[in-house]
Protein backbone atom coordinates (compact mmCIF):
# COMPACT_ATOMS: atom_id res chain seq x y z
CA UNK A 1 0.00 0.00 0.00
CA UNK A 2 1.38 3.24 -0.80
CA UNK A 3 1.33 6.12 1.65
CA UNK A 4 1.13 9.87 1.19
CA UNK A 5 1.59 12.54 3.41
CA UNK A 6 -0.52 15.70 2.01
CA UNK A 7 1.79 18.10 3.82
CA UNK A 8 4.50 20.60 2.43
CA UNK A 9 6.00 20.56 5.77
CA UNK A 10 9.68 19.63 5.85
CA UNK A 11 9.35 18.46 9.47
CA UNK A 12 6.62 16.10 8.63
CA UNK A 13 8.53 14.47 6.63
CA UNK A 14 11.62 14.13 8.48
CA UNK A 15 9.77 12.68 11.27
CA UNK A 16 8.39 10.18 8.99
CA UNK A 17 10.97 9.02 7.26
CA UNK A 18 12.68 8.40 10.51
CA UNK A 19 10.21 6.36 11.52
CA UNK A 20 11.23 4.08 8.43
CA UNK A 21 8.06 4.54 6.51
CA UNK A 22 8.59 4.90 2.65
CA UNK A 23 5.74 7.63 1.34
CA UNK A 24 5.11 10.37 -1.31
CA UNK A 25 4.01 13.82 -0.71
CA UNK A 26 1.82 15.50 -1.97
CA UNK A 27 0.31 19.39 -1.18
CA UNK A 28 -3.08 20.75 -1.25
CA UNK A 29 -4.32 24.37 -0.90
CA UNK A 30 -6.98 25.03 1.41
CA UNK A 31 -8.24 28.13 3.52
CA UNK A 32 -7.10 27.89 7.38
CA UNK A 33 -9.19 30.30 8.74
CA UNK A 34 -10.01 28.98 12.01
CA UNK A 35 -13.44 28.54 12.47
CA UNK A 36 -14.18 30.58 16.13
CA UNK A 37 -17.54 28.19 16.98
CA UNK A 38 -15.20 25.35 17.91
CA UNK A 39 -13.08 24.77 20.12
CA UNK A 40 -9.23 24.31 19.94
CA UNK A 41 -9.20 20.28 19.23
CA UNK A 42 -12.28 20.61 17.31
CA UNK A 43 -10.48 23.51 14.70
CA UNK A 44 -7.39 22.12 14.41
CA UNK A 45 -9.13 18.65 13.07
CA UNK A 46 -11.22 20.19 11.27
CA UNK A 47 -8.44 22.21 9.00
CA UNK A 48 -6.55 18.56 8.93
CA UNK A 49 -9.77 17.07 7.74
CA UNK A 50 -10.45 19.79 5.03
CA UNK A 51 -6.83 19.01 4.04
CA UNK A 52 -7.94 15.39 3.43
CA UNK A 53 -11.32 16.04 1.65
CA UNK A 54 -8.91 18.59 -0.49
CA UNK A 55 -6.52 16.04 -1.31
CA UNK A 56 -9.70 13.45 -1.83
CA UNK A 57 -11.52 15.12 -4.69
CA UNK A 58 -8.49 16.31 -6.29
CA UNK A 59 -6.37 15.32 -9.50
CA UNK A 60 -4.02 13.93 -7.22
CA UNK A 61 -5.71 11.46 -5.85
CA UNK A 62 -6.25 9.76 -8.77
CA UNK A 63 -2.55 8.86 -9.71
CA UNK A 64 -2.82 6.68 -6.87
CA UNK A 65 -4.40 3.04 -6.15
CA UNK A 66 -4.08 1.38 -3.01
CA UNK A 67 -3.18 4.34 -0.55
CA UNK A 68 -2.77 5.40 2.93
CA UNK A 69 -3.43 9.11 2.84
CA UNK A 70 -2.15 11.52 5.66
CA UNK A 71 -2.68 15.11 6.62
CA UNK A 72 -2.14 16.72 9.48
CA UNK A 73 -2.40 20.44 10.93
CA UNK A 74 -0.64 21.68 14.40
CA UNK A 75 -1.71 24.66 16.34
CA UNK A 76 -0.38 26.59 19.03
CA UNK A 77 -2.82 27.73 22.02
CA UNK A 78 -2.25 29.86 24.93
CA UNK A 79 -4.44 32.54 26.65
CA UNK A 80 -7.55 31.13 24.66
CA UNK A 81 -5.77 32.46 21.80
CA UNK A 82 -4.62 30.43 18.91
CA UNK A 83 -0.90 31.47 17.77
CA UNK A 84 -0.67 30.04 14.07
CA UNK A 85 2.23 31.13 11.68
CA UNK A 86 3.50 34.65 12.05
CA UNK A 87 2.42 37.32 9.17
CA UNK A 88 5.12 39.44 10.02
CA UNK A 89 8.40 39.65 12.03
CA UNK A 90 6.71 42.15 14.72
CA UNK A 91 4.06 39.41 15.19
CA UNK A 92 6.66 36.54 15.33
CA UNK A 93 8.22 38.54 18.16
CA UNK A 94 4.35 39.53 19.85
CA UNK A 95 4.18 35.71 19.56
CA UNK A 96 7.64 34.90 21.80
CA UNK A 97 6.61 37.72 23.98
CA UNK A 98 2.98 35.97 25.11
CA UNK A 99 5.00 32.72 25.68
CA UNK A 100 7.40 33.91 27.89
CA UNK A 101 7.91 32.60 30.72
CA UNK A 102 4.41 31.04 30.37
CA UNK A 103 3.06 27.26 29.65
CA UNK A 104 0.98 26.83 26.52
CA UNK A 105 -0.44 23.55 24.59
CA UNK A 106 0.47 22.37 21.11
CA UNK A 107 -2.51 20.53 19.44
CA UNK A 108 -1.91 18.43 16.16
CA UNK A 109 -4.72 16.71 14.08
CA UNK A 110 -4.15 13.62 12.48
CA UNK A 111 -6.28 12.48 9.53
CA UNK A 112 -5.48 8.98 7.92
CA UNK A 113 -7.70 7.68 4.74
CA UNK A 114 -7.78 3.78 3.44
CA UNK A 115 -8.51 3.80 0.54
CA UNK A 116 -9.04 0.37 0.18
CA UNK A 117 -10.93 0.16 3.10
CA UNK A 118 -12.64 3.56 2.67
CA UNK A 119 -12.78 4.11 5.78
CA UNK A 120 -11.02 7.13 8.02
CA UNK A 121 -9.61 7.23 11.14
CA UNK A 122 -7.97 10.90 13.04
CA UNK A 123 -6.90 12.15 16.63
CA UNK A 124 -5.60 15.12 18.02
CA UNK A 125 -2.55 15.18 20.31
CA UNK A 126 -2.02 17.83 22.73
CA UNK A 127 1.66 18.22 24.04
CA UNK A 128 2.19 21.11 27.33
CA UNK A 129 5.62 23.59 26.26
CA UNK A 130 7.14 25.50 29.19
CA UNK A 131 9.42 28.80 28.00
CA UNK A 132 11.94 30.29 30.25
CA UNK A 133 11.40 33.95 30.34
CA UNK A 134 12.78 35.68 27.05
CA UNK A 135 14.45 38.67 26.85
CA UNK A 136 13.82 41.34 24.11
CA UNK A 137 17.15 40.54 22.51
CA UNK A 138 16.34 36.38 22.61
CA UNK A 139 13.39 37.39 21.03
CA UNK A 140 14.85 39.92 18.29
CA UNK A 141 17.82 37.74 17.68
CA UNK A 142 15.78 34.37 17.04
CA UNK A 143 13.03 36.31 14.46
CA UNK A 144 15.74 37.68 12.86
CA UNK A 145 17.27 34.42 11.71
CA UNK A 146 13.78 33.84 10.02
CA UNK A 147 13.49 29.78 10.68
CA UNK A 148 9.80 31.26 13.12
CA UNK A 149 7.79 32.91 9.67
CA UNK A 150 6.47 29.08 8.77
CA UNK A 151 5.69 27.51 12.21
CA UNK A 152 2.97 28.07 14.34
CA UNK A 153 3.64 29.82 17.65
CA UNK A 154 6.52 31.50 15.56
CA UNK A 155 9.19 28.65 17.33
CA UNK A 156 10.56 25.14 16.08
CA UNK A 157 11.52 22.92 19.34
CA UNK A 158 13.84 21.41 16.74
CA UNK A 159 15.61 24.50 16.06
CA UNK A 160 19.07 25.11 17.20
CA UNK A 161 19.31 28.40 17.20
CA UNK A 162 17.20 28.76 20.77
CA UNK A 163 16.93 28.21 24.29
CA UNK A 164 13.26 28.81 25.00
CA UNK A 165 11.83 25.73 26.13
CA UNK A 166 12.66 24.11 29.56
CA UNK A 167 9.52 21.75 29.62
CA UNK A 168 7.71 19.26 27.10
CA UNK A 169 5.17 17.56 28.76
CA UNK A 170 3.87 14.89 26.06
CA UNK A 171 5.18 13.95 22.19
CA UNK A 172 8.54 16.11 21.32
CA UNK A 173 7.38 14.91 18.03
CA UNK A 174 4.20 16.29 18.47
CA UNK A 175 5.20 19.88 19.54
CA UNK A 176 7.49 19.56 16.51
CA UNK A 177 4.80 18.84 13.86
CA UNK A 178 3.65 15.06 13.86
CA UNK A 179 3.00 12.58 16.76
CA UNK A 180 4.74 9.56 15.12
CA UNK A 181 4.00 7.46 18.28
CA UNK A 182 0.33 7.44 18.53
CA UNK A 183 0.28 7.41 14.30
CA UNK A 184 2.33 4.51 13.88
CA UNK A 185 -0.01 2.97 16.68
CA UNK A 186 -3.63 3.95 14.88
CA UNK A 187 -1.82 2.57 11.07
CA UNK A 188 -0.70 -1.06 12.63
CA UNK A 189 -2.97 -3.16 10.99
CA UNK A 190 -2.82 -1.22 7.52
CA UNK A 191 0.89 -1.02 6.29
Amino acid sequence: MQIILVSASPRRSKILTEAGLSFYTETVEISEIVNENLNFKSAVSQIATDKLDAFLTSDKAMKYKDFLAITADTMVCVDNVILGKPKSKAQAEEYLRLLSGREHSVLTAVCVYNSLLKSRKSFVEESKVRFRNLETEDIKKYVELGHCMDKAGAYGLQDEDHDFVVEVVGSLNNVIGFPIETFMKLIKDEV
